[in-house]
């Protein structure tokens, strides 16, 4: 059976017991792995799933395989020793396949040293490729594969492995969020034919207009019939195949490719060395082999050198979007974020390219700022989970929080409603479709915040209408990316819909819709079932939980009265809120001790007490700073950590 083939499943093979016993005993959960048996055999022998840090399952899969041997046959290629051992080319195919993109791992067991070796399944198969110089070896029944001596199975080779995983998901998840379409191809690639082959000398003049209109499923289809070989004679096809393969996020495909463009890189014109430049770099980050800032640091030296418009802008696109994934990662607020997103709509308006592509590349800047708002809002409904906890006032970071959402959203709608013009003249319905998704997620953004501040619009036939218009919006979108084959998208897009009825249900005790939403759930759980998503959770569910507990269980522990023992109760259940260590409890007890003596000395409703903000990794490792602020005139004091201080700078005020 050859590389591309599925194994046959193998009820008889064989493994020492000792072999699977050492596997087990190295990827234990206090590690972060989870093994599970996959019994018949049907072409791993482990299915592990990574935990995160709080040992819970994340339902991130990657397979291994185990072999045994009595001894070690080893070689030296290019100065490095190697494990040689003969493997079943089907299997090798079947783990570069498996669960992208965690794929999987090889590893060898020696019984008579009792130690193991490993290597990551891809890596094998690109240095195949490597050694024979093509990948007619995908063709064997077997081959001779080759695993580096130095990769033996420890406790530190096992966390370099959980890192190296670990960040690998986190990456795709992160960059597929950017391109979620690409989400349909592990399972598509199983529906192609080897017999149906689009011309590669026919591609190798369209793929450009292909590459123009975001069509990269549609590229990964056409060339997936053929062997890497094959693409390897034809430059553009090659170059833009790799392109095509990173972009829906399958790196073995994609890395493979970017091996054999190599050849090329003397007759690449300018605009094809910078894609070729930006790719290799974008891989390297994907596959985990560089870190973002590394990432970051690279695509800033390379941009120096640029010359065509839209690869500058795609690499600015790029900067930007890790910008934001730190951001998002160290859940920090930049300020300046805003300015720079008017900088970048304007260039991307005065970049002398076709107006279609200037409207795709709006869109992807649209939907990297609406990722960004995403976590803005997980981080409003953690601030909620606080305020739920110690019955305080919303701390000034969540107004900020709500007053950035809205702003952000603002500057990326007059941009959205230029889409949809265009969209609507020129016949482009995706689009157009995209756009009006954008469009209503805005809306539901706006509707949440208001909600979550508890002041919600007051119900009117428009408003209804404008609940039902971004909910038709929704559905349209799904009904385009159906077509399209854009599965991922569409998905999002149901559960769009079904927050929209959800949220206009809560808020005013009607139905949107003869349906409650649940058959649009039904329909969404399919499709998650079908390709393996991760399971969709709504932010609109857990926020107003929390929002409708406040109101319904309005402050269960009077701060002003709380003794020392509930307070400490309260600090640790926001020290788990947070994820904080230890040696931080102190800091946050102090806060709490602080906002129980101005409730027990201020009488004035108008008076506020506000703590400083700051960043998450910085968060109670420091005593917080406060001000008192009144809220009929403004007028506030300096900060301050001495609470008597501040209360004494508005004595005046404190009983008024």
């Amino acid at each position: 059976m050859a590389f591309n083939d599925n194994p046959i499943i193998d009820d008889n093979a064989h493994l020492s017991e000792e072999s699977v016993n050492a596997v087990k005993s190295a990827f234990t959960s206090k590690r972060g792995f989870r093994c599970r048996d996959q019994n018949p055999d049907n072409g791993v022998d482990q299915n592990v799933e990574l935990l995160n840090e709080h040992s819970e399952a994340t339902g991130k899969l990657f397979g291994i395989q185990i072999k045994s041997s009595k001894s070690t046959k080893k070689i030296e290629i290019e100065g490095d020793q190697y494990l040689v051992w003969q493997f079943k080319t089907s299997r090798l195919g079947y783990l570069t396949r498996y669960t992208p993109p965690g794929y999987g791992l090889v590893i060898v067991y020696i019984e008579e040293s009792g130690k193991c070796y490993f290597d990551f399944a891809e890596e094998i198969a690109t240095r195949l490729n490597r050694i024979h110089q093509n990948d007619t070896w995908e063709n064997q029944q077997t081959v001779n594969i080759h695993i580096p001596f130095s990769n033996e199975v420890t406790s530190e080779s096992i966390a370099l492995i959980y890192s190296k995983l670990t960040q690998r998901f986190k990456r795709h998840e992160l960059f597929l969020s950017q391109h979620g379409k690409s989400f349909d191809l592990p399972f598509i690639l199983n529906e192609f034919s080897q017999t149906n082959r689009f011309p590669l000398e026919d591609l190798e003049i369209g793929i450009i207009y292909l590459i123009e209109r975001n069509e990269f499923s549609k590229i990964c289809r056409l060339i997936y019939p053929y062997k890497h070989f094959e693409i390897g004679q034809f430059k553009t096809v090659c170059l833009f195949g790799t392109y095509a393969w990173m972009e829906v996020g399958h790196v073995y495909e994609a890395k493979s490719l970017l091996m054999r463009c190599k050849r090329f890189e003397s007759e690449f014109n300018s605009f094809e060395k910078e894609v070729y430049v930006m790719t290799k770099h974008r891989l390297a980050w994907l596959s985990g082999d560089i870190s973002l800032q590394e990432f970051g640091q690279e695509m800033e030296i390379e941009l120096v050198r640029f010359e065509n418009p839209t690869n500058i802008i795609n690499a600015h696109l790029n900067l930007f979007f890790l910008k934001v994934s730190a951001l998002n990662a160290l859940e920090v607020i930049e300020q300046g974020l805003e300015v720079d997103l008017k900088l970048f709509f304007n260039e991307i308006q005065k970049l002398e390219i076709s107006e279609k592509g200037k409207h795709i590349l709006i869109m992807q800047l649209c939907e990297i700022v609406s990722g960004y708002m995403n976590v803005l809002l997980a981080r409003l409904i953690k601030i909620m989970n606080i305020k739920k906890t110690i019955g305080g006032p919303l701390q000034e970071e969540g107004h900020d929080l709500a007053d950035r959402i809205n702003n952000m959203g603002q500057i990326v709608t007059g941009h959205i409603v230029s889409s949809v013009e265009y969209g609507a003249t020129t016949g482009e319905k995706l689009i157009q479709a995209t756009a009006l998704y954008r469009k209503a997620k805005h809306f539901l953004h706006v509707q949440f915040i208001c909600a979550l501040q508890g002041d919600k619009s007051p119900w009117t036939v428009e408003l209804k209408t404008d609940y039902q218009r971004s909910f038709v919006e929704f559905i349209n979108y799904y009904n385009s990316n159906i077509e399209e084959e854009h599965y991922y998208d569409a998905y999002l897009a149901l559960h769009h819909a079904a927050d929209t009825v959800l949220l206009y249900r809560l808020l005013y005790n009607q139905e949107l819709r003869d349906e409650n939403g649940e058959d649009l759930i039904k329909i969404a759980q399919k499709i998650e079932n079908q390709f393996g998503f991760k399971q969709y959770k709504s932010q609109i569910e857990e926020g107003l939980r929390v929002t409708n507990h406040q109101r319904e269980n309005p402050t269960e522990i009077k701060l002003a009265n709380a003794t020392d023992a509930q307070l400490l109760m309260m600090a640790k259940q926001i020290q788990a809120l947070r994820h904080l260590p230890e040696e931080r409890l102190a800091n946050i007890i102090l806060e709490l001790q602080t906002y129980r003596r101005f409730d027990q000395v201020c009488k004035n409703p108008n008076i506020e007490l506000l703590s400083d903000s700051q960043m998450t990794q910085n968060l109670y490792v420091y005593p917080l700073k406060y001000k008192l602020r009144s809220r009929v005139t403004g007028m506030e004091t300096p900060p301050s950590a001495d609470i008597e201080q501040l209360m004494e700078m508005f004595y005046h005020l404190m009983n008024v």
